[in-house]
């Protein structure tokens, strides 16, 4: 095998049939190399697992240690400061516009429909809350465990990622907006993008866990990612349905309708879009031949 990558470096098969033997001889971190340049993800799982039992084998008592330390010292922080200032109950529904963020998405019916009285709501937040989720799929697309990775990091294109998180939730924050000027809607564009934008928290938890987990489990584990992933999705889309609902006024049919109509809308811009971009590209790539053309007909004249 290592005679035929001296002659192509990339056959996928010698590549596999070398970490094949890496693994026979134990020497997992090799084979797991080999086989991602292989493009063999059951293999490099079967690799992986043998790794991640030898090194939880070896150090798994240190882990332990370190933990017992850790849990006995914050148990003691924490008995000396309700010694010292005594229980502190945390009220998130009037604190800061940030710790409210934290109440509005664990009490949605009461967090976004008060969003008309005390004013909690903050763009900035909202606006950063976006951006951190379009940080945690840049993340997700590049340093996703490779046996859960469908996504070449070769052909990472910030732009389009960027379009796809933040891009996407402007442009629906945006339809939805217009769409409740003629549903009588009651939320402000300010409302609406924080309780779109707040609800996104559990899709960031989600995708966060996931480019965890998806670096230490196996492919015969891939269920907890897959259940992780599909819980927090479902959630940040239930927050979304009463976010709208709770901040427009909305009853429950006609905040339905709004989302679906608004949901058309989005895809109908970005239908646009991507029409709009391959014209230009076509009418770039014609422009660019007729200049090649009379480049040739002038130096052949």
């Amino acid at each position: 095998w290592r005679r035929v990558l001296s002659v192509d470096g990339n056959y996928q098969l010698a590549l596999v049939g070398i970490g094949k033997v890496a693994e026979a001889e134990e020497n997992y971190v090799s084979a797991m190399d080999y086989y991602k340049r292989g493009g063999s993800r059951t293999d490099y799982s079967s690799a992986f697992e043998k790794q991640r039992s030898f090194v939880i084998g070896r150090y798994f008592s240190y882990f332990a240690v370190a933990a017992i330390v850790l849990f006995t010292a914050l148990a003691v922080i924490k008995k000396q400061r309700v010694k010292k200032y005594g229980i502190v109950k945390k009220d998130y529904e009037h604190g800061t516009k940030l710790q409210y963020i934290r109440f509005a998405v664990f009490h949605p019916f009461d967090g976004y429909s008060q969003f008309r009285y005390n004013h909690k709501e903050n763009p900035v937040y909202a606006v950063i809350i976006a951006f951190i989720l379009f940080f945690i799929s840049c993340l997700n697309y590049n340093y996703n465990g490779f046996v859960f990775n469908s996504d070449n990091p070769e052909n990472f294109n910030m732009f389009i990622v960027l379009g796809s998180t933040v891009g996407i939730v402007l442009l629906f924050v945006l339809c939805e907006w217009l769409l409740s000027t003629f549903f009588e809607g009651k939320g402000t564009l300010p409302q609406i993008l924080c309780g779109t934008c707040y609800s996104l928290i559990p899709m960031i938890i989600g995708k966060s866990a996931e480019l965890l987990l998806s670096n230490i489990f196996t492919v015969n584990e891939v269920f907890f990612i897959g259940a992780v992933s599909t819980l927090t999705t479902l959630w940040s889309l239930a927050l979304i349905f009463i976010a709208m609902k709770e901040i427009n006024h909305y009853s429950f049919t006609k905040n339905i309708i709004s989302l679906i109509i608004t949901v058309a809308g989005v895809l109908a811009v970005v239908f646009l879009i991507v029409l709009f971009f391959n014209l230009m590209a076509q009418f770039i790539s014609f422009i660019s031949s007729v200049i090649q053309e009379i480049s040739c007909r002038i130096s052949a004249a």
